[in-house]
């Protein structure tokens, strides 16, 4: 949750060389010459300003908060398991530059955070907190070895580690876990019926009443069928 950045950023323009050119890149663009590859990159570095960021990272965040939240109303009702973690998330940082970036923009989320949430409690707070290396080691013994953890230069990130930020509140878990066990306790409990490999051609709403009236949807044997 408290990492919920866009990728679309001012930063882009620092690393974009070694975002086309380096071959650790996470991304690669192969061709140059495709119009709707072209479109796509202008509208992402369009995106990039700090405008655009801000107003969408106020977006992101506030999804994010609203998604916990609902996360915990699910749990408190359904009791699904789902390899749920909630011991919260450490982030490492390998220079002074891009740790400072991220402790300014944990700052404004805290600000945010207050705003967002109308009664915040010790489980939704948005809290962090900014740590040294040791401290980092502390939180993740796993990172003190010598043989592990290493990073594209085959170096111990040990050696490479300038701080970190640790966000209590932040949870994980097993998606695909969660979701075949939410759909497991959809059926059992609210008799609800999944229809595969259907395309839907139309979804009727009832502005009145503010319910889905039914839904015209094709099987897969082109089959017209009426759902209510």
């Amino acid at each position: 949750y408290s990492h919920s950045e866009p990728w679309a950023s001012p930063a882009i323009w620092r690393d974009l060389p070694f975002l086309l050119f380096n071959k650790n890149s996470p991304i690669k663009i192969s061709k140059f010459n495709d119009i709707t590859m072209l479109h796509w990159l202008g509208k992402y570095l369009f995106n990039c300003s700090r405008e655009k960021y801000n107003h969408n990272s106020q977006k992101i965040f506030q999804l994010a908060l609203n998604s916990q939240k609902i996360l915990q109303q699910i749990i408190n009702e359904t009791a699904i398991q789902f390899a749920h973690d909630k011991t919260g998330r450490l982030q490492i940082f390998t220079n002074k530059r891009k740790f400072n970036i991220a402790i300014n923009e944990a700052k404004i989320k805290e600000q945010l955070s207050n705003q967002f949430v109308s009664t915040p409690n010790q489980q939704n707070k948005y809290q962090y907190f900014a740590l040294n290396k040791s401290d980092c080691l502390n939180i993740e013994p796993a990172l003190i070895g010598q043989d592990i953890n290493l990073n594209n230069n085959g170096d111990n990130i040990n050696s490479n580690i300038y701080g970190g930020i640790y966000y209590p509140n932040d949870e994980s878990g097993d998606v695909n876990i969660f979701t075949n066990n939410l759909a497991k306790y959809c059926q059992t409990h609210l008799n609800v019926k999944f229809m595969l490999n259907h395309n839907i051609n139309s979804i009727n709403i009832d502005h009145h009443n503010n319910r889905i009236k039914n839904i015209i949807a094709i099987d897969s044997h082109y089959q017209q069928k009426t759902l209510t």
